[in-house]
């Protein structure tokens, strides 16, 4: 696959999910950079209440930089019953576009299943308090995330994105079924990676595309820290597993982005 950086003033993109308060990243250089890396906005992620007060701030601080705040299943073990009341407060404010990312995560063992439960369930109940979607992080936990997604689906009113997807293409269409986006990080770009037929079996308008940085980077810079504008990368893969024209599939991604975020 050829690589190559090409911005024009038509040639931007969307990063749906980026922890850019990571120690390792240079927040303010990469906000600063975003015109001339191709980035129309950068979606903030968050994994616990400091990190969505980070993510909130620096939402407020830049523009086209929104947040989502939430608590990841790794640190449910550490969430305390004050932090939900802190994050329906800050869901409220007018830079926040989801709640996330959360969901669960049996892959790791740094919390417990029925923690994990818990802690997703206490966030549906403050995504039913808001207009907002959510943000799932879904690993090896599949069968338990659908009968909890089942059961609360009056509380997800305005849909969902599965952050980072790495499920099968039944678990796709679960999802794709329910009006659900399914995003893509850069593992799809390893060669290893299993994800050809799961990226052709989702509908083209529920497809997003993200870097999760600083982590995850795509070829060709695996193994190093990652940064929104390597989101090119993970478009052009798709591009190519689907064989369609790069400037489609990016005009897609961002109409796509926008209304599943209503930025």
């Amino acid at each position: 696959m050829h690589y190559e950086l090409c911005i024009d003033k038509k040639d931007f993109m969307i990063d749906t999910h980026a922890h850019l308060d990571d120690e390792r990243l240079d927040k303010h250089k990469i906000i600063s950079s975003m015109k001339n890396d191709g980035l129309e906005a950068i979606i903030c992620a968050s994994f616990d209440l400091d990190s969505s007060k980070k993510s909130v701030y620096t939402a407020a601080n830049y523009d086209n930089v929104y947040a989502a705040v939430g608590i990841h299943p790794n640190h449910a073990h550490e969430a305390a019953d004050s932090d939900f009341e802190e994050l329906i407060k800050l869901a409220a404010d007018k830079k926040v576009v989801a709640i996330g990312e959360m969901g669960l995560d049996y892959f790791h063992k740094f919390c417990d299943k029925d923690t994990q439960k818990n802690v997703l369930n206490k966030q549906l109940d403050i995504l039913s308090q808001t207009n907002l979607p959510a943000v799932f992080h879904l690993r090896d936990a599949y069968l338990d995330m659908q009968e909890i997604v089942l059961q609360n689906k009056h509380k997800i009113k305005n849909g969902a994105v599965m952050h980072c997807f790495s499920g099968s293409i039944e678990t796709a269409k679960f999802y794709t079924n329910l009006g659900y986006y399914i995003s893509f990080g850069g593992a799809i770009t390893f060669k290893n990676s299993r994800a050809d037929e799961v990226i052709k079996s989702v509908p083209l308008d529920k497809i997003l595309v993200e870097t999760d940085c600083p982590y995850l980077s795509p070829e060709p810079f695996r193994g190093k820290v990652n940064e929104p504008k390597n989101v090119r990368y993970v478009l052009q893969k798709i591009a190519s597993i689907l064989d369609m024209d790069f400037e489609r599939l990016q005009e897609i991604s961002i109409k796509n982005a926008k209304k599943a975020f209503r930025i």
